[in-house]
């Protein structure tokens, strides 16, 4: 143990170094108190040196709180090392210059969710105050204010941050390593998006680009806005009923910048009234929507009242959902992931929701052989009336099949890992025939 001697009112202590040597550590001219009370943690912190062990939380925080003087001393005896003393703040934009290269978008959904870390604990916190209890305690008051989703975000956005604080030597251990994030899906907010619900909202729309902003959510099923804004008429290819989609949410994937989806014949429709109006725009498709600062949402919440349709959870997000689920109740999984640029993974976790004709029919159709002969043709016969009654349901859904197969558009289905497969594409760009 190390022992503490006065002289004169200046304290100091002396102790048996790593190395086995005598050694001192001047405290400077100090109460009994504080000198006692810096004995105690000294002896711990000597200990843990000693034995090589981890020190404890609250005796790296004691030492983080302590003078600079006093750490060049700590840290000069082989007991400490010194890290830069970051508030939380201070963390964040030295963060945000290392991710510099991230969409904005991207960066700012990283400092909102650093902003609910900075509300919860102070603007002046150090990183080296935050304990593992109370990140426990910032996830918990959450959880009582966010979604699951948005939590879960929080958490991961956060983790990061700190993850970066560690490798900057700004803290020893990250506090949140070891906190759940949670799951990003919630069921709660899936709503299928009926076609006959949908020709309500396209009736309300108040003009064309209106539509078309919807058509290509609910029919294309493309992101909104990132997917329709750069859209250009030189993208679409009438005569092959199939257009480019790029998608800057993806591009950071192999073969993720850019997309072919099939023209669907109510969104051809749609865009060939756009095209043939004498007030379009030259280039690209959406033009009147174009201003960052305007809020589609907003605009189409507006439409939905107008509809007389209650809003649904995720304006967008559920009319991309819907399409996918639509599609593949028809097309195989690896091409409707294909069309619409996710994963089977973000389409089963974010995308695919349960439809209530297959539930009905469920519980009227067989599934299992129960006996031999007419079993087997009662079961055909069911199928049958199922699938008949389902295609009269989906009236929004087009026969892209033959086009598909006509036109021969064989994309590597990247998504299944089959990134090894021939495929022959059109060319990027198709002169618009004015």
């Amino acid at each position: 143990m190390a022992s503490l001697y006065f002289h004169k009112n200046q304290a100091r202590i002396q102790f048996e170094s790593t190395e086995g040597k005598r050694a001192t550590l001047y405290l400077g001219k100090v109460s009994e108190k504080d000198a006692k009370s810096f004995l105690s943690y000294f002896d711990e912190l000597l200990s843990a040196v000693k034995t090589n062990r981890a020190p404890s939380a609250q005796i790296i925080i004691w030492s983080e709180g302590l003078s600079s003087p006093l750490q060049d001393k700590l840290a000069n005896h082989g007991l400490i090392s010194i890290h830069p003393k970051w508030t939380l703040e201070e963390c964040l934009e030295k963060y945000l210059q290392v991710k510099k290269g991230l969409k904005e978008r991207t960066l700012t959904n990283i400092r909102v969710c650093i902003k609910r870390v900075i509300a919860f604990f102070g603007k002046g916190i150090r990183l080296s105050q935050i304990t593992e209890d109370k990140c426990k305690q910032f996830k918990s008051d959450l959880e009582t204010r966010y979604s699951q989703a948005t939590v879960s975000q929080t958490i991961k956005k956060v983790k990061g941050l700190f993850l970066f604080a560690l490798k900057s030597k700004a803290i020893q251990s990250n506090p949140f390593q070891g906190i759940p994030a949670g799951k990003e899906s919630n069921m709660d907010r899936q709503f299928f998006v009926s076609s006959e619900l949908a020709a309500r909202v396209l009736e309300a729309c108040p003009d064309r680009q209106w539509k078309i902003i919807f058509g290509l959510a609910r029919i294309g099923g493309l992101r909104v806005p990132s997917e329709i804004i750069p859209l250009r008429w030189t993208d679409i290819d009438f005569d092959n009923k199939q257009f480019l989609v790029t998608s800057p949410k993806t591009e950071h994937h192999v073969n993720g910048e850019n997309r072919w989806v099939p023209l669907f014949p109510e969104l051809e429709e749609l865009l060939r009234e756009e095209l043939q109006a004498p007030d379009r725009h030259p280039v690209f498709v959406i033009h009147l929507y174009r201003d960052s600062t305007q809020n589609l949402r907003t605009q189409f919440l507006r439409i939905l009242r107008r509809a007389m349709v209650q809003p649904w959870p995720k304006p967008f997000g559920n009319l991309r959902a819907s399409r996918a689920t639509e599609l593949r109740n028809f097309f195989p999984a690896h091409d409707v992931n294909l069309w619409l640029g996710h994963s089977q993974v973000i389409a089963s976790r974010h995308y695919l929701t349960a439809q209530k004709d297959f539930w009905e029919s469920a519980k009227v159709l067989p599934t299992m052989k129960r006996e031999a002969g007419n079993a087997k043709s009662n079961v055909k016969g069911s199928v049958n009336n199922v699938k008949s009654n389902a295609a009269s349901e989906r009236q929004m859904l087009p026969d892209v099949t033959q086009t598909h197969q006509r036109n021969e558009v064989r994309q590597p289905l990247a998504s299944d890992g089959n990134s090894g497969q021939s495929f022959k594409i059109p060319p990027t760009r198709f002169e618009l025939v004015s």
